[in-house]
Order: C-alpha cells, then sequence, then structure tokens
C-alpha cells in the first residue's frame, strides 16, 4: 500500500467527529457503500457550488494542525428506467480540494449513500455507472 494512503487513512478522515462529517457516515454500510476515488474525479460527478480558496485554506490548516475531517460523500438514486445511479446530492467538494493538496490527485475514501439499502442491489446495480449531479 502506498505511503501517503496510510498516512491519508490515519490523519486525515474521522467518521464521527471528522469536520464536515454526518451521521451518515457513521453508518455508511448500512446506507451504501465506501468506496475510493481521485479528488478530480469525485469533483467531477457534483455540481459546481460554494466551494472557495477559504474553506480548502481552512481544512489544510486543521488536519495539518491534528484535526480531521468526515469523509466525502455522494448521494444517489436508483433510476430503474435507465439502469444508471444518479448523484442527487454531495457532500465534501472542499474537503476533496483540501485532500487533494495534502496529497495530491491521489485516491481519496468516498462514502457513497444509495436510496436502496445494499443488501437489495442486484448485479445490474453493482455494475451501472454513475451520472453526474445536474
Amino acid at each position: 500500500m502506498k505511503s501517503w494512503y496510510k498516512l491519508a487513512k490515519s490523519t486525515v478522515w474521522d467518521a464521527w467527529d471528522g469536520i464536515g462529517a454526518t451521521p451518515n457516515n457513521i453508518d455508511v454500510e448500512h446506507k451504501g457503500y465506501i468506496t475510493y476515488m481521485l479528488p478530480s474525479e469525485f469533483r467531477d460527478y457534483v455540481l459546481p457550488g460554494v466551494s472557495n480558496e477559504a474553506s480548502a485554506d481552512y481544512l489544510v490548516n486543521a488536519v495539518q494542525n491534528g484535526e480531521k475531517m468526515g469523509q466525502p460523500m455522494l448521494y444517489l438514486e436508483w433510476h430503474l428506467d435507465r439502469d444508471v445511479w444518479q448523484v442527487v446530492g454531495h457532500e465534501g467538494r472542499s474537503r476533496s480540494i483540501a485532500f487533494e493538496r495534502l496529497f495530491g490527485n491521489n485516491k481519496m475514501e468516498v462514502h457513497v449513500i444509495t436510496d436502496i439499502r445494499p443488501e437489495h442491489y442486484t448485479p445490474e446495480m453493482s455494475e451501472a455507472i454513475i451520472m453526474r449531479e445536474v
């Protein structure tokens, strides 16, 4: 395992008390799943928004001073008519920017919350593409 990944896992993420963490972070495997993606890939899935340099600067400084962040999240809905997942919301655009500043555009942990519990996923759902937020 790459050294930046071990460092990021131990020093960056805290689903319980990290900056920006929500109850969904704690219960992710009940409501969805954990995946890994590049910060740039995460931001490609979500709409542009209120992220700014000050937010990212604050998060970088917080992590450098020993604080942790909640994992970024994507909220997905299943579209049976098209057999695709659709991003319908997200949390953590600024956290993805901060992660990239600290560790480069390397894979980060992302929590995916879906409208269907994981034990009810079909093989088609497990293989389906994810459409970006609109």
